[in-house]
């Protein structure tokens, strides 16, 4: 993963051999045996892409999903964090945004780099995420807020370690991140989308 101002190419090895086949999606979604089959080669990568990848073989259980985002055209330095999940775990019958008023748990991935020029990539991990806030405020408007857990039980890969607010330097270990719309002051104090 990573930030890039011309066009590339990325390759894939699959390395369990013995009838196993390697699918990939270039959306952000997640692979099944529907998606592309990878042959070899490249795949081109010339815009900002999710290219993820998962191993298949009709006797075992599928491999974890591997996840890499591309970003073309940053030209900032604040830390960033890239949420990568199914369209259908945020929008439709089963989207957590679409129906806010649940507390629905979906499983996503979650890459976070950070305020240098390089924007170096500090974390990349399986995560929950959930909604979070109250019915007026951060729930019901039209951009929500919602929990990422690092540390769930079921969805995520463990707590991450770093420093991650300057203003806090003795804090150094995170189970949760809590992205914030502002709550009731969504869009008139829109300063603490950014501080928050």
């Amino acid at each position: 993963s990573g930030f890039h101002s011309t066009p590339f190419s990325v390759g894939m090895i699959n390395p369990n051999g013995g009838g196993s086949q390697l699918y990939y999606t270039l959306d952000g979604s997640e692979p099944t045996t529907s998606s592309t089959l990878y042959t070899g080669g490249t795949i081109p990568i010339f815009m900002s892409t999710v290219l993820r990848a998962k191993c298949f073989h009709p006797s075992y259980l599928p491999s974890t999903t591997a996840t890499r985002t591309y970003f073309f055209g940053v030209d900032h330095v604040t830390p960033i964090i890239s949420i990568i999940t199914d369209d259908a775990n945020l929008y439709g019958s089963t989207g957590m945004f679409d129906n806010w008023w649940e507390d629905w748990l979906r499983s996503a991935h979650a890459e976070y780099f950070d305020s240098t020029d390089n924007h170096n990539l500090l974390f990349s991990q399986r995560v929950g995420i959930i909604m979070d806030g109250g019915w007026g405020g951060s729930r019901y408007h039209p951009q929500h807020s919602f929990r990422v857990k690092w540390d769930d039980g079921v969805l995520g890969e463990g707590s991450i370690n770093h420093v991650v607010i300057p203003d806090r330097p003795d804090r150094t270990k995170y189970s949760d991140f809590y992205l914030r719309n502002g709550s009731n002051q969504w869009l008139n104090f829109p300063y603490k989308d950014a501080a928050g």
